[in-house]
This record gives structure tokens, sequence and C-alpha cells, in this order.
């Protein structure tokens, strides 16, 4: 805005004035702010001035997240990646962001789901929750002597996934689909197996979650398995 003035008058209150004629103080609040930004003290604004400079703060601030989670957002075709895929490929240390580079051959979105999932099945390691239940001995940060049961992570791990479904299945294999029920089933089983080891010096707990990203699902698999290695968990019980 050419020819902007910004006056204190007698009463104490700031007028605004372009080319001469005053505009209202709303205007002209956020016109001062967004002219002398970088230079401002926000204990010399007026209340106006105070809340546009706020708001152009947040703006700012927001603006520059953008910015960094754009340059670090994975791409394919010059379309951002929604952030759940992003995180798996974070998971799997790729580099490059433009995924078409990773990736060749892949035509199109669907097929690439279907590549990243292969990849996931040799990476099974990487979403590994190490002992996230223990019982029996004091955590160190929390100075706790009881059952922590997953929950917590979990519901972090579904928000680095978002828009992901969570489903568990039981040792019997049935599957529970709603999130609530599905949270209350681990607790539960969790709390079944310390009472069924009452002697252990202690129980840790980890989890081996499956994500089908093609489906949108994050799976915890509690079914018994024959083999050691193929397990969907592990429960570490250490007698005394």
């Amino acid at each position: 805005m050419k020819n902007f003035k910004r006056i204190l008058d007698s009463t104490g209150q700031y007028r605004y004035y372009v080319n001469g004629k005053r505009i209202t103080a709303k205007k002209g609040a956020s016109q001062f702010v967004k002219q002398n930004f970088s230079k401002i003290k926000p204990e010399q604004l007026s209340r106006q001035e105070q809340s546009s400079y706020r708001a152009k703060f947040a703006a700012e601030k927001g603006a520059a997240k953008a910015k960094e989670r754009a340059q670090n957002a994975f791409r394919f075709k010059g379309k951002y990646l929604d952030k759940a895929v992003s995180q798996y490929l974070n998971l799997l240390q790729r580099k490059d962001r433009n995924i078409e580079k990773l990736y060749p051959g892949v035509k199109d979105y669907g097929q690439l789901l279907k590549e990243l999932q292969k990849d996931l099945k040799a990476n099974m390691d990487l979403l590994k929750l190490s002992d996230v239940s223990q019982y029996g001995l004091p955590n160190e940060k929390r100075n706790r002597l009881t059952l922590e049961n997953t929950a917590d992570v979990i519901e972090t791990l579904k928000n680095d996934f978002p828009g992901y479904k969570l489903r568990v299945i039981t040792e019997s294999g049935e599957q529970i689909n709603d999130y609530k029920q599905a949270i209350k089933y681990i607790a539960q089983w969790e709390a079944s197996l310390i009472s069924n080891n009452q002697d252990a010096a202690y129980v840790k707990i980890s989890y081996f979650p499956i994500l089908d990203i093609v489906n949108k699902l994050l799976i915890i698999d509690l079914e018994e398995q024959d083999k050691e290695e193929d397990e969907r968990f592990t429960a570490q019980i250490m007698t005394s």
C-alpha cells in the first residue's frame, strides 16, 4: 500500500491513513504488521496489531512447515504421496523423494502400492514394537512395577499411518476390526499372559505389526504359530 501512515493520536490510539484517507483500525493494523513484520516488537503493538501479528506469525510458521514437508515428501508422477506411505518409505530409508526413480517400471499408483507391499514382506522387523509391555521390572522412565499395555503404542503407530484400520487376530484366528474392541482384547490378552506366568521374574512382550498398505490395514496377529521365527509376537518370560 503506497503512502501508508500510522499515527498515534492524543488519546493514545493509532490511526491509519492511505493517501491521506483514513482506513479502519483492523485494515490499518493488518497493513502495518505486513509492512513491518520482520522488525516488529510485539510488546510495542496495539491490541489490534498484536492480533494481526499473531495471525501472520502463525501463517508464516505454517508456511515454513508446509515447505519443509513438501521438500521431504515422497512424490510419484509429480503428486505427493500420503503420510502413511511416506512413513513406510522412511522406515525403508529410501533417500530419493521421486519414487519413479526407485520403481522405474511402475505405471500407476495401485501398482506402486503392490510393489511397496512386496518390499514390506522382506522388512517386517522395521515395524517391530520391542518390549512395549513389561511386567515385573520398573519402567526406567516411569518407575512402574505393573503391566503397561500397548494401547498407547498402537495409537502412536496408527497416528503415523492415518486412515488405516486396526485389525487384531486372536489366538483362535478370530478377526476383531472394531478399534476399541481390538485394543481391549490386546490388554486382556496381555493380562492373561501375565496371570499365567505369576512365578516369572519379569515378562516382556514385543509385537510384529503387519502393515497392509494396499488395503490400508494395521494388523496385530496373536494367533499361535508353530515356528517361533514366524510368530507375530514374542513373549520373553524370565524365571526368578
